[in-house]
């Protein structure tokens, strides 16, 4: 993504960091993050990270994955991998899903001012109609599949695919139960 902006917007200065650590000699007026958050778990770091690196009445806009994300599908992908004898895998935590409340709190304990702090449902329409929950676990979930055999991974797949049909295919078309929460946070000094 950072080079298809680079070859885009040549002007720009585009770089690659850490959540969890970056520093800039500069502070920001505003930091946006979307679609991202809920992949870093270690969300304590990446809260101060941004408090650190903004200006006083800086504010964040953030929009992640919140409470219950994906729930129907990491629900039956855990029972498929359980059922087969995968309980390490079926144990995973890849992401960091909070409650919109969750999350305000954390970031007033660093000293965030939130402003808006919601959570709604965002029924997500999959790109690949045919196989769209195999698809969807191949590219976001595939970190469960670390020692299966190689033999029950497309297995997997498809039980879990057909399992939730009923919750996830309707008018001939795949969904992904995705639950959002966005941000809007002005940093405050005490």
């Amino acid at each position: 993504m950072i080079a298809d902006a680079k070859l885009r917007y040549g002007k720009v200065k585009f770089q690659v960091c850490n959540a969890e650590n970056f520093r800039f000699k500069n502070k920001f007026d505003s930091i946006f993050s979307n679609a991202t958050l809920h992949w870093i778990k270690n969300y304590k770091s990446v809260i101060k990270c941004m408090y650190k690196n903004l200006k006083f009445n800086g504010k964040i806009v953030l929009e992640f994955g919140g409470k219950n994300n994906v729930k129907t599908i990491v629900d039956q992908l855990r029972s498929s991998l359980k059922k087969r004898g995968y309980l390490n895998q079926s144990k995973l935590e890849l992401w960091y899903f909070p409650s919109a409340e969750e999350y305000s709190k954390e970031l007033e304990l660093v000293g965030f001012k939130v402003v808006l702090a919601e959570s709604f449902n965002r029924k997500t329409e999959l790109t690949n109609q045919k196989d769209g929950i195999k698809d969807w676990i191949s590219m976001f979930a595939k970190s469960f599949f670390k020692d299966v055999d190689l033999t029950h991974i497309e297995e997997i797949k498809t039980e879990v695919q057909e399992s939730i049909k009923e919750k996830c295919f309707t008018n001939g078309k795949w969904y992904a139960d995705y639950k959002r929460i966005r941000f809007i946070a002005i940093k405050n000094i005490y």
